[in-house]
C-alpha cells in the first residue's frame, strides 16, 4: 500500500561525505554549543581539524549502511 503510493517518488541520489564538507558545516556551527549527547561543543570540532576525515568517513560508512560500533 504504502510503496503504491509513493512510487513516482524519484530515489535520492547518492551523496559523498567530503572532508571539505566536514569542515564548512563545522564552521557554521556556534562554538559553545553542544548539538548531541556526546556534549562535545562545537568549538573542538571546529579546532581539530584532524578530525574531520574521520568524522567524513564515518558519516559516509552510515549512509552505506555500515554502522561502525
Amino acid at each position: 500500500m504504502v510503496s503504491k503510493t509513493y512510487k513516482n517518488i524519484p530515489h535520492q541520489a547518492s551523496m559523498y561525505i567530503s572532508t571539505v564538507m566536514v569542515s564548512k558545516q563545522t564552521k557554521k556551527m556556534k562554538n559553545w554549543k553542544a548539538a548531541g549527547p556526546d556534549q562535545v561543543h562545537a568549538f573542538w570540532l571546529k579546532e581539530l581539524t584532524s578530525l574531520h576525515s574521520r568524522l567524513a568517513s564515518q558519516m559516509q560508512e552510515v549512509i552505506a549502511g555500515d554502522i561502525p560500533e
